[in-house]
């Protein structure tokens, strides 16, 4: 994957998390009913992060935050702490939905 492009939708993809965050996840005016659609939205976006977050090749370094830990400018991984998948797995070919749609996309 393309390390440029990979940034691009990285951001993009940020943007829409605060946007849904922002907007639909306070509770603010909105219906229970509503509020469980946009956490569903919003997880399925941190599975798409997650799912970009494994081809980051971590080129452009890291940066300190606050609590002294360095974490990738691109991706946001932590540097030097082991991350558990839970969603997908760290090697091999990843697949999302085969069990719903019969292919990978």
């Amino acid at each position: 994957m393309n390390q440029k492009q990979l940034k691009k939708d990285l951001k993009k993809l940020l943007k829409s998390m605060d946007f849904v965050s922002n907007n639909f996840l306070h509770g603010k005016g909105t219906n229970k009913k509503e509020v469980q659609i946009y956490c569903n939205i919003y997880q399925q976006l941190g599975l798409a992060w997650e799912f970009l977050g494994l081809h980051c090749r971590h080129q452009e370094g890291y940066k300190k935050t606050r609590d002294k830990n360095e974490v990738c400018k691109i991706c946001g991984k932590v540097k030097d702490v082991d991350e558990f998948y839970y969603l997908l797995p760290k090697e091999g070919m990843k697949k999302l939905y085969k069990k719903f749609y019969g292919g990978a996309l």
